[in-house]
Protein backbone atom coordinates (compact mmCIF):
# COMPACT_ATOMS: atom_id res chain seq x y z
CA UNK A 1 0.00 0.00 0.00
CA UNK A 2 1.32 3.18 -0.63
CA UNK A 3 1.05 6.21 1.28
CA UNK A 4 1.02 9.40 -0.27
CA UNK A 5 2.73 12.75 1.40
CA UNK A 6 0.04 14.73 2.47
CA UNK A 7 1.24 18.06 2.20
CA UNK A 8 1.08 19.73 -1.38
CA UNK A 9 4.33 20.62 -3.24
CA UNK A 10 4.15 23.92 -1.92
CA UNK A 11 4.58 23.12 1.67
CA UNK A 12 7.46 20.92 1.10
CA UNK A 13 9.28 23.65 -0.96
CA UNK A 14 8.49 26.39 2.43
CA UNK A 15 9.79 23.35 4.56
CA UNK A 16 13.11 22.68 2.73
CA UNK A 17 13.12 26.69 2.46
CA UNK A 18 13.09 27.07 6.44
CA UNK A 19 15.38 24.74 6.80
CA UNK A 20 17.93 25.69 4.56
CA UNK A 21 17.63 29.53 5.15
CA UNK A 22 18.03 29.03 9.34
CA UNK A 23 21.76 28.79 9.88
CA UNK A 24 22.04 31.79 7.65
CA UNK A 25 19.20 33.73 9.51
CA UNK A 26 20.98 32.87 12.92
CA UNK A 27 24.09 33.90 11.46
CA UNK A 28 22.37 37.69 10.69
CA UNK A 29 20.87 37.50 13.63
CA UNK A 30 24.09 36.82 15.94
CA UNK A 31 25.53 39.76 13.66
CA UNK A 32 22.87 42.21 14.50
CA UNK A 33 23.09 41.23 18.26
CA UNK A 34 27.12 41.53 17.89
CA UNK A 35 26.20 45.35 16.92
CA UNK A 36 24.34 45.93 20.03
CA UNK A 37 25.18 47.30 22.93
CA UNK A 38 23.28 44.39 24.97
CA UNK A 39 26.50 41.96 23.26
CA UNK A 40 29.17 43.67 24.71
CA UNK A 41 27.45 44.28 28.23
CA UNK A 42 27.73 40.60 28.40
CA UNK A 43 31.30 40.16 26.97
CA UNK A 44 33.46 38.40 30.41
CA UNK A 45 36.79 40.02 28.49
CA UNK A 46 37.60 43.06 29.18
CA UNK A 47 39.60 43.97 25.83
CA UNK A 48 36.43 43.25 23.95
CA UNK A 49 33.99 45.35 26.55
CA UNK A 50 36.16 47.63 25.89
CA UNK A 51 37.03 47.58 22.91
CA UNK A 52 37.12 51.06 20.55
CA UNK A 53 37.80 52.95 23.94
CA UNK A 54 40.17 55.53 21.92
CA UNK A 55 37.46 56.02 19.70
CA UNK A 56 34.69 57.07 22.16
CA UNK A 57 37.01 59.98 23.84
CA UNK A 58 36.43 63.60 23.52
CA UNK A 59 38.23 66.21 24.44
CA UNK A 60 40.62 64.14 27.16
CA UNK A 61 43.15 66.49 27.39
CA UNK A 62 45.72 63.51 27.64
CA UNK A 63 49.54 64.52 26.77
CA UNK A 64 50.99 61.14 26.93
CA UNK A 65 48.74 58.74 24.65
CA UNK A 66 50.07 55.28 24.53
CA UNK A 67 49.18 53.11 21.42
CA UNK A 68 49.88 49.39 19.95
CA UNK A 69 48.96 45.93 20.69
CA UNK A 70 47.59 43.68 23.19
CA UNK A 71 51.34 44.14 25.17
CA UNK A 72 50.59 47.48 25.84
CA UNK A 73 47.01 46.73 26.48
CA UNK A 74 47.55 44.86 29.36
CA UNK A 75 51.49 46.12 30.16
CA UNK A 76 51.03 49.61 30.27
CA UNK A 77 49.97 51.25 33.27
CA UNK A 78 48.61 55.37 32.41
CA UNK A 79 48.78 56.10 36.13
CA UNK A 80 52.59 54.97 36.62
CA UNK A 81 53.59 57.29 33.36
CA UNK A 82 51.54 59.88 34.72
CA UNK A 83 53.12 60.00 38.54
CA UNK A 84 56.57 60.14 36.90
CA UNK A 85 56.16 62.90 34.53
CA UNK A 86 52.88 65.26 35.50
CA UNK A 87 51.63 64.45 32.26
CA UNK A 88 48.05 63.06 32.35
CA UNK A 89 48.21 59.49 29.94
CA UNK A 90 45.67 57.53 28.60
CA UNK A 91 46.19 53.58 26.98
CA UNK A 92 44.00 53.21 23.63
CA UNK A 93 46.00 50.42 22.26
CA UNK A 94 43.69 47.53 21.03
CA UNK A 95 44.32 43.90 20.67
CA UNK A 96 46.01 42.51 17.20
CA UNK A 97 43.01 40.86 15.65
CA UNK A 98 41.55 44.99 15.79
CA UNK A 99 44.39 46.00 14.06
CA UNK A 100 44.60 43.76 11.67
CA UNK A 101 41.43 44.14 10.08
CA UNK A 102 40.92 48.10 10.95
CA UNK A 103 44.52 49.46 10.64
CA UNK A 104 44.91 52.24 13.25
CA UNK A 105 41.38 53.41 12.53
CA UNK A 106 40.76 53.61 16.59
CA UNK A 107 44.18 56.09 16.88
CA UNK A 108 43.38 58.10 13.69
CA UNK A 109 39.93 58.72 15.36
CA UNK A 110 41.13 60.16 18.50
CA UNK A 111 43.47 61.86 17.14
CA UNK A 112 40.35 64.01 15.12
CA UNK A 113 38.64 64.17 18.34
CA UNK A 114 41.10 64.94 20.90
CA UNK A 115 43.79 67.77 21.43
CA UNK A 116 47.31 66.59 19.69
CA UNK A 117 49.45 64.35 22.63
CA UNK A 118 52.76 65.91 23.86
CA UNK A 119 53.86 62.62 23.30
CA UNK A 120 53.02 59.84 21.51
CA UNK A 121 54.07 56.09 22.01
CA UNK A 122 53.77 52.81 20.35
CA UNK A 123 54.26 49.26 21.98
CA UNK A 124 54.67 46.76 20.27
CA UNK A 125 55.75 42.77 20.23
CA UNK A 126 58.62 42.54 18.82
CA UNK A 127 57.30 40.15 15.66
CA UNK A 128 54.49 42.90 15.60
CA UNK A 129 57.06 45.76 14.46
CA UNK A 130 55.99 45.88 10.85
CA UNK A 131 52.29 46.87 9.37
CA UNK A 132 49.32 44.68 10.86
CA UNK A 133 48.13 43.18 7.59
CA UNK A 134 51.00 41.07 7.72
CA UNK A 135 50.68 39.65 10.96
CA UNK A 136 49.75 36.11 10.69
CA UNK A 137 49.38 34.49 13.93
CA UNK A 138 46.58 36.56 14.47
CA UNK A 139 42.52 35.72 14.98
CA UNK A 140 40.16 38.29 13.22
CA UNK A 141 37.11 37.83 15.75
CA UNK A 142 38.33 40.74 17.64
CA UNK A 143 38.44 42.58 14.36
CA UNK A 144 35.13 41.87 13.15
CA UNK A 145 33.82 42.64 16.27
CA UNK A 146 35.02 45.90 16.93
CA UNK A 147 33.99 46.99 13.62
CA UNK A 148 30.05 45.76 14.21
CA UNK A 149 30.23 47.53 17.41
CA UNK A 150 31.85 51.12 16.33
CA UNK A 151 31.92 51.51 12.65
CA UNK A 152 29.60 48.42 10.47
CA UNK A 153 30.09 51.01 7.40
CA UNK A 154 29.63 50.16 3.42
CA UNK A 155 33.52 49.59 3.10
CA UNK A 156 33.15 47.16 5.90
CA UNK A 157 29.95 45.45 4.59
CA UNK A 158 31.98 45.73 0.70
CA UNK A 159 35.19 44.05 2.65
CA UNK A 160 33.25 41.16 3.95
CA UNK A 161 31.20 40.17 0.57
CA UNK A 162 34.67 39.99 -1.24
CA UNK A 163 35.34 36.76 1.40
CA UNK A 164 32.58 35.99 3.61
CA UNK A 165 34.20 32.55 4.91
CA UNK A 166 35.81 34.68 7.69
CA UNK A 167 32.87 36.51 8.92
CA UNK A 168 31.04 33.53 8.73
CA UNK A 169 33.35 31.79 11.46
CA UNK A 170 33.56 34.34 13.32
CA UNK A 171 29.68 34.98 13.82
CA UNK A 172 29.45 31.70 14.76
CA UNK A 173 32.34 31.78 17.27
CA UNK A 174 30.03 34.91 18.08
CA UNK A 175 27.12 33.01 18.57
CA UNK A 176 28.62 30.14 20.71
CA UNK A 177 30.74 32.64 22.93
CA UNK A 178 27.94 35.00 23.45
CA UNK A 179 25.44 32.50 24.26
CA UNK A 180 27.97 31.31 27.02
CA UNK A 181 28.28 35.07 28.48
CA UNK A 182 24.52 35.28 29.06
CA UNK A 183 24.86 32.30 31.26
CA UNK A 184 28.23 33.67 33.01
CA UNK A 185 28.07 34.81 37.29
CA UNK A 186 30.65 37.20 36.51
CA UNK A 187 29.80 40.90 36.46
CA UNK A 188 29.93 43.48 33.42
CA UNK A 189 33.69 44.18 32.30
CA UNK A 190 32.34 47.12 29.92
CA UNK A 191 33.94 49.77 32.78
CA UNK A 192 37.53 48.18 32.89
CA UNK A 193 39.18 50.41 30.71
CA UNK A 194 37.09 53.54 32.04
CA UNK A 195 38.29 52.76 35.61
CA UNK A 196 42.36 52.14 34.45
CA UNK A 197 43.05 55.22 31.85
CA UNK A 198 42.44 52.55 29.32
CA UNK A 199 44.74 49.62 30.32
CA UNK A 200 43.40 45.99 30.97
CA UNK A 201 44.80 44.54 33.95
CA UNK A 202 44.71 40.73 32.50
CA UNK A 203 45.02 37.55 35.48
CA UNK A 204 46.62 34.70 34.36
CA UNK A 205 48.72 31.34 35.73
CA UNK A 206 52.84 32.71 35.61
CA UNK A 207 54.56 32.02 33.02
CA UNK A 208 56.53 28.82 33.68
CA UNK A 209 58.20 28.22 30.09
CA UNK A 210 59.30 29.74 27.29
CA UNK A 211 57.46 28.25 24.17
CA UNK A 212 59.02 27.59 20.62
CA UNK A 213 58.90 28.24 17.44
CA UNK A 214 57.85 31.76 17.88
CA UNK A 215 57.58 33.93 14.56
CA UNK A 216 60.80 35.80 13.33
CA UNK A 217 59.61 38.60 11.19
CA UNK A 218 62.15 41.44 10.71
CA UNK A 219 60.96 44.85 11.79
CA UNK A 220 60.28 47.40 8.94
CA UNK A 221 62.33 50.35 8.72
CA UNK A 222 60.12 51.93 5.66
CA UNK A 223 56.60 51.24 8.41
CA UNK A 224 58.08 52.72 11.20
CA UNK A 225 59.62 55.80 9.60
CA UNK A 226 56.02 56.05 8.59
CA UNK A 227 54.67 56.10 12.01
CA UNK A 228 57.41 58.70 13.09
CA UNK A 229 56.50 60.86 10.20
CA UNK A 230 52.86 60.84 9.74
CA UNK A 231 51.88 61.29 13.98
CA UNK A 232 55.12 63.37 14.67
CA UNK A 233 53.38 66.61 13.94
CA UNK A 234 51.90 69.64 15.00
CA UNK A 235 54.04 68.83 18.81
CA UNK A 236 53.59 65.28 19.15
CA UNK A 237 56.86 63.43 19.83
CA UNK A 238 56.47 60.35 19.03
CA UNK A 239 57.96 56.98 20.64
CA UNK A 240 58.36 53.64 19.53
CA UNK A 241 59.51 50.78 21.41
CA UNK A 242 59.44 47.01 21.76
CA UNK A 243 57.89 44.99 23.94
CA UNK A 244 60.56 43.48 26.77
CA UNK A 245 60.78 39.89 26.42
CA UNK A 246 61.54 37.25 29.25
CA UNK A 247 65.26 36.23 29.16
CA UNK A 248 64.66 32.65 28.15
CA UNK A 249 62.66 33.98 24.68
CA UNK A 250 64.41 32.38 21.81
CA UNK A 251 63.54 35.34 19.43
CA UNK A 252 65.92 37.79 21.34
CA UNK A 253 69.22 37.37 19.33
CA UNK A 254 66.71 37.48 16.04
CA UNK A 255 65.46 40.99 16.76
CA UNK A 256 68.87 42.15 19.11
CA UNK A 257 70.85 41.51 15.30
CA UNK A 258 68.08 43.74 13.54
CA UNK A 259 66.62 46.46 15.75
CA UNK A 260 69.48 48.82 15.23
CA UNK A 261 69.72 52.09 17.42
CA UNK A 262 67.20 54.72 16.14
CA UNK A 263 64.60 52.13 14.51
CA UNK A 264 63.05 51.86 18.03
CA UNK A 265 63.98 54.01 21.09
CA UNK A 266 64.30 51.38 23.14
CA UNK A 267 65.98 47.96 22.96
CA UNK A 268 64.97 44.44 22.92
CA UNK A 269 65.50 43.99 26.79
CA UNK A 270 64.22 41.59 29.36
CA UNK A 271 61.87 41.27 32.51
CA UNK A 272 62.06 38.27 34.86
CA UNK A 273 59.74 35.40 33.76
CA UNK A 274 57.58 35.88 36.77
CA UNK A 275 56.04 39.31 35.29
CA UNK A 276 54.48 37.49 32.64
CA UNK A 277 51.30 35.34 32.58
CA UNK A 278 50.56 33.07 30.15
CA UNK A 279 47.51 34.58 28.96
CA UNK A 280 48.88 35.82 25.81
CA UNK A 281 52.26 36.25 23.92
CA UNK A 282 54.28 39.08 26.33
CA UNK A 283 50.87 39.85 28.75
CA UNK A 284 52.60 41.18 32.38
CA UNK A 285 51.11 40.53 35.27
CA UNK A 286 50.87 43.52 37.67
CA UNK A 287 54.47 43.76 38.37
CA UNK A 288 55.24 43.59 34.81
CA UNK A 289 52.84 46.35 33.77
CA UNK A 290 54.41 48.70 36.32
CA UNK A 291 58.20 47.73 35.44
CA UNK A 292 57.29 48.38 31.16
CA UNK A 293 55.65 51.69 32.44
CA UNK A 294 58.13 52.94 34.40
CA UNK A 295 60.72 52.68 31.53
CA UNK A 296 58.59 54.66 29.60
CA UNK A 297 58.20 57.21 32.40
CA UNK A 298 61.81 57.34 32.05
CA UNK A 299 61.89 58.10 28.18
CA UNK A 300 59.51 60.86 28.84
CA UNK A 301 61.52 62.33 31.87
CA UNK A 302 64.78 62.47 30.06
CA UNK A 303 63.12 63.88 26.90
CA UNK A 304 61.43 66.45 29.27
CA UNK A 305 65.06 67.57 31.21
CA UNK A 306 66.59 67.75 27.84
CA UNK A 307 64.08 70.59 26.55
CA UNK A 308 64.76 72.55 30.02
Amino acid sequence: MRHEPQATPRQLLAYVAALASAPFLLLIGTALWMMSPAYRNHAQYAYIAGTGYGMRLHDSGCEVVVYGDSTALVGVVPGVIQARSGLKTCNIAEIAGVQKLNGLMVLDTYLRRNPRPRFLVFLYAPENLDEATRWTEVSSFEGIFFRLQMRPDWAFWKAVAKDPSDMMVDLELGFRTGVQWLFSRQGSKVQVREQNLGRVPEPGDPLTRCPANLPERSPDAAWLGHLRQTYGVDGTRVLIDVTPVPPCDPTRPFYAARLSPGLVDNRIDTLPMAMYTNSGRLHTNDAGADAISERIAAQIVQIQKGAL
